[in-house]
């Protein structure tokens, strides 16, 4: 009986050691199923690569026409304080601010009693010393009179003649005249005032020929030369201009300063202070195998130009050194050498790509 119950223990052992085991085993399988499950639906996610899409376009050749606007101001070519010669009281005003007064036109005078004088008295002496002069010159010619007298006399005369003509010259310059046309800009004197000779009495602005000014970035200002074109609208007139200068250095907002100038065609319409819309054209005729590209085609690699071929067989890109030139104000960049004009550039996102990378062409900029 004992030795029964001793295998039946052992038999209950050996059962439960059995089912401990299997107990493992399916737990691992599982486990295993589990993760080639999970693995299967990795593989199935990853699927096909997907192609980076890219914008591509064609090199342009041919002549290039740049048409730009700018916001300008326009100004007066020429502003001038207009003041006497000489002293004296004022004792005519006639023209006042806001004016317009043609070249020579009268604008005030002073009392000029006094040159009057002066002048008479000098115009005596000089007379005098002429009639002189003449007496003694022809005894001189003849051997008659000596030289070193004849020297005074002469001397005296010319120093008479200088200060007559002075006189006459003071009495003409207690009238001030408009050196050119255009407005009074400001008047600076009053009537029955006293003035010092060359005190400023009016400021006159030039209206006739005028300026627009405004600024260029430097990446552009190699564009304005004799080839360009300009037109300036102000107060909806469209009014021709030339290039009358640029300045050499750039001002406080990196901007260089132009200055186109005009014919004021309406003078009451056009006029200094007012706001302009610049037109510009510029025309330039490239050269042979000269072509132009999208700046954001181009990349650069130790100080050197890239573009970036892509080859419609292979769907796969290249780079391709150039010799890279201006860039125009359309954002477009000359290629002087390294292009034939048939080839396929990619343009945008130049700098994330890669040797040999395969793309998908998603548009084509054909127009630059």
């Amino acid at each position: 009986m004992k030795a029964y119950l001793n295998s039946k223990k052992g038999f209950n052992c050996l059962n439960r050691e059995y089912i401990t085991m299997k107990q493992k085993y399916l737990t691992l399988t599982g486990v295993l199923i589990l993760i080639l499950i999970t693995s299967c639906k990795n593989v199935e996610q990853k699927g096909p690569v997907k192609l980076r899409p890219v914008k591509t376009t064609k090199p342009f050749v041919g002549e290039v026409a740049d048409n730009m606007d700018f916001n300008g101001l326009v100004k007066e070519s020429g502003i001038a304080g207009v003041a006497f010669r000489v002293g004296g009281t004022v004792n005519g005003i006639y023209v006042n601010e806001g004016d317009y007064v043609q070249s020579g036109d009268l604008l005030a005078s002073l009392d000029a009693r006094d040159y009057k004088v002066g002048l008479n008295a000098a115009e005596a002496q000089f007379v005098q010393a002429k009639s002189e002069y003449d007496r003694y010159q022809g005894l001189y010619n003849q051997g008659k009179f000596p030289a070193n007298s004849y020297e005074k006399i002469k001397t005296n005369f010319v120093a008479l003649k200088s200060n007559y003509e002075k006189a006459i010259n003071a009495l003409a310059d207690t009238r001030l005249y408009a050196p050119f046309s255009g407005y009074i800009y400001k008047r600076s004197i009053n009537n029955h005032e006293t003035i010092a000779p060359g005190s400023n009495a009016f400021t006159i602005v030039n209206i006739h020929d005028l300026d627009v000014v405004f600024g260029v970035p430097e990446t552009i200002l190699p564009m304005f030369t004799s080839q360009i074109t300009a037109t300036a609208r102000v107060s909806g007139i469209d009014i021709p201009t030339k290039l009358r200068s640029i300045a050499t250095k750039s001002g406080d907002n990196n901007l260089y300063e132009v200055h186109l100038s005009f014919q004021n065609p309406d003078k009451n319409k056009v006029r200094p202070g007012m706001s302009a819309k610049v037109f510009v054209t510029y025309n330039k005729e490239s050269g042979n195998n000269v072509f132009t590209l999208p700046v954001q085609a181009v990349f650069y690699r130790q100080q050197k130009s890239y573009v970036w071929i892509y080859d419609n067989v292979s769907q796969e890109v290249t780079s391709k050194m150039v010799v890279a030139g201006n860039i125009n104000s359309l954002g477009h960049i000359e290629i002087l050498q390294g292009l034939s004009g048939d080839e396929t550039i990619v343009v945008g996102g130049v700098n994330s790509l890669f040797e040999n990378q395969k793309v998908r062409v998603v548009a084509e900029n054909k127009t630059l």
